[in-house]
């Protein structure tokens, strides 16, 4: 149960003429937190260190004069929030009375999202003044009971307690090597998944379709002008996440082309991601790569289909048959190396042609 949630959403549509058409939308949303990230479990980490920042505020500077005992909560968080979203959208659509057919439509598009869930980074907390004070609320200097007890999970340091969900406490008390380390802990960071992040993006859609007799043809294209992230309020939002990889590609589009006569149909689609630039580059002798442009990948598909009509004989109404293929020409993904993988997973795939059939009946 993530709670209870009240999302308006508000229409408005104006037609100055009858082929000509604007509008705008504006509403909230939210996505609420799978169970995957909000179960009991806790994968907890233990480390003893010497902070290395020692110019920190009387808060966290006792934390860097000695080695210091780091206790680190990870994985999901049973106290999640969901995500939240304001959107906007404006756009004019046109049908051209002298173009029978043609449709014409432009959208531009601005959402914020909140109380985004995000795994941050606990190691990276305590490296500098500005990353300790925006990580505050999660960075809990401990003071260990003289009484604690790793066999007794009641006199674990409440700082602890109050952040564990029920029962992973006991649980801890049986684990030799957790249990080891939770009397020796002088710090706790809790870097379980939580809602610290904002992301707003914005942007602007083309679409067009047009029919011509048993013809039809469609295409859509995407810009994205507009994508900040930040991981935490209070920190700078993340470089490079528009236009470089692992962040959003700028440019999307996708043109189709189709032909249907009676039960049989042919589609054509060209899809297209746009170039972009990889700055994850590997250490090769101890030396950086320079960033590199990852060049636009183009693939086409083919797909053939049959749909049984009405005077089709009785057993087959309600058949369709499909015949599909992704990637026809095997165009290879585009060379974007990185530490872990020579292509990016997320703009592109390694899989070559694909090709799939499916045959469905409707009772």
């Amino acid at each position: 149960d993530a709670g209870i949630t009240k999302n308006p959403k508000l229409g408005l549509s104006w037609k100055p003429s009858d082929s000509l058409t604007i509008r705008a939308t504006y509403g909230t949303a939210f996505r609420a937190p799978p169970l995957t990230e909000r179960s009991t479990g806790v994968k907890d980490t233990f480390f003893h260190t010497g902070i290395p920042v020692t110019n920190l505020t009387a808060k966290y500077a006792s934390l860097g004069r000695n080695p210091t005992g780091i206790y680190i909560l990870g994985k999901a968080n049973s106290q999640l929030k969901p995500e939240t979203a304001t959107n906007f959208s404006f756009g004019i659509d046109w049908q051209p009375e002298f173009i029978n057919g043609l449709r014409l439509s432009t959208t531009y598009y601005n959402i914020d999202y909140k109380d985004k869930i995000d795994t941050p980074n606990a190691f990276n907390w305590l490296n500098n003044e500005s990353t300790a004070v925006a990580y505050s609320t999660f960075i809990v200097p401990i003071t260990p009971p003289a009484n604690c007890n790793p066999l007794d999970a009641t006199t674990y340091p409440k700082e602890l307690l109050d952040r564990l969900p029920p029962g992973v406490a006991a649980y801890m008390s049986t684990q030799p090597f957790n249990r080891s380390q939770v009397c020796r802990a002088t710090v706790l960071l809790d870097g379980r998944s939580q809602n610290t992040g904002r992301q707003q993006q914005s942007g602007v859609d083309l679409s067009g379709s047009y029919r011509l007799g048993n013809f039809n043809f469609s295409g859509n294209y995407t810009r994205v002008l507009q994508l900040d992230v930040l991981p935490v309020l209070g920190l700078p939002k993340v470089a490079n996440t528009l236009g470089y990889l692992g962040g959003q590609v700028k440019n999307r589009a996708r043109l189709q082309g189709g032909w249907n006569s009676g039960p049989y149909s042919v589609n054509v689609s060209v899809n297209y991601t746009g170039k972009y630039l990889d700055d994850q580059r590997p250490i090769i002798e101890g030396k950086t790569l320079d960033v590199i442009k990852v060049p636009a990948w183009t693939t086409v598909g083919l797909g053939f289909a049959y749909t049984a009509q009405d005077d089709a004989p009785t057993w087959a109404h309600g058949i369709r048959a499909a015949l599909n293929f992704q990637n026809i020409f095997e165009k290879k993904p585009p060379y974007a190396p990185t530490t872990s993988s020579v292509y990016d997973a997320s703009n592109a795939n390694i899989f070559g042609r694909v090709t799939t059939f499916q045959l469905t009946k409707a009772f």
